[in-house]
């Protein structure tokens, strides 16, 4: 038994769906169950009873999942006590961030861990995802906020929600279609996107998602000229959720029915190796939020 496994067994409850959790810590669903298998055995009872759309936390898993909380905040507390002798010293915590009015709560966390840590300075510059990550790697930011790429082996990633793309356009355009749409329901309208995308993850997946489709494309150069086209024009996008202004009158969303990869994991970024005290410290106080 290892903490890493009362982690995933603690998401499997608080998610109450192995793939999510398996996602949250971005190993496969077959690893995870495995894990909670080996913590079963260990106990010497079943803790979740499965089927293929839920998961039931027995009694005993009841009982192991409070005492898996108290020592996973007892383990982040120990760090957290760690790094604040450590971070003594007037110091800043530069963040590169991915911004969106649904991502507000994350900023709340860096202002919670300001208040915690009065001698560590905030500096947050506002970036695109792929610019996030590049800023932690070449070493201009210490933290980063934005899309999950492992393709860089330097990064580790720690996932705070998955951001998928819905279907964007104006309110004329969409309003005779049902809230779930497919892409064939969407024959006849050009697609616009953007000349510059937020991240490659971001046009992989819709090139997955419209590889097939006969879609006469426009690429703009920014989401208000792309908003304002959007509404005058019989025509779409696919957004992330996160990336769509919720004050304009114009613009109407659907969900996109298919049966393909849909999001994308969104959440903070740091170097591996050495891992500074002052992003130490704020991984450390995260956990206890």
């Amino acid at each position: 038994m290892d903490l890493e496994s009362l982690k995933y067994f603690v998401d499997v409850v608080d998610l109450e769906n192995f793939t999510r959790a398996a996602e949250r810590n971005f190993i496969s669903q077959p690893a995870i169950s495995a894990q909670i298998k080996q913590l079963e055995e260990t106990v010497g009872k079943p803790l979740l009873l499965r089927d293929h759309h839920h998961v039931t936390v027995t009694p005993a898993g009841q009982q192991f999942y409070r005492a898996a909380q108290r020592m996973l905040a007892t383990y982040h507390g120990a760090l957290l006590d760690i790094w604040r002798d450590q971070a003594t010293a007037p110091t800043r915590l530069r963040v590169s961030f991915y911004i969106a009015q649904q991502f507000q709560p994350y900023i709340n966390q860096l202002v919670k861990f300001r208040a915690e840590f009065p001698n560590v300075t905030v500096e947050l510059v506002e970036r695109d995802s792929e610019q996030a990550v590049q800023d932690v790697l070449t070493g201009a930011a210490d933290l980063g906020f934005g899309i999950v790429d492992h393709s860089d082996r330097q990064l580790m990633w720690k996932q705070e929600l998955a951001d998928h793309l819905v279907v964007v356009g104006g309110k004329s355009t969409l309003t005779t279609l049902p809230r779930r749409v497919t892409l064939d329901q969407l024959a006849g309208l050009t697609y616009l996107t953007l000349t510059s995308v937020p991240a490659t993850q971001f046009g992989q997946l819709t090139a997955q998602l419209l590889h097939g489709h006969a879609f006469q494309t426009t690429q703009l150069a920014g989401l208000d000229l792309l908003f304002t086209q959007l509404q005058m024009t019989p025509t779409f996008a696919l957004l992330p959720v996160s990336q769509v202004p919720g004050n304009l009158n114009g613009l109407a969303t659907r969900e996109l029915q298919t049966a393909l990869p849909n999001a994308m994991g969104v959440g903070w970024c740091y170097q591996r190796h050495p891992l500074d005290p002052t992003v130490g410290a704020f991984l450390a106080f995260e956990n206890l939020l």
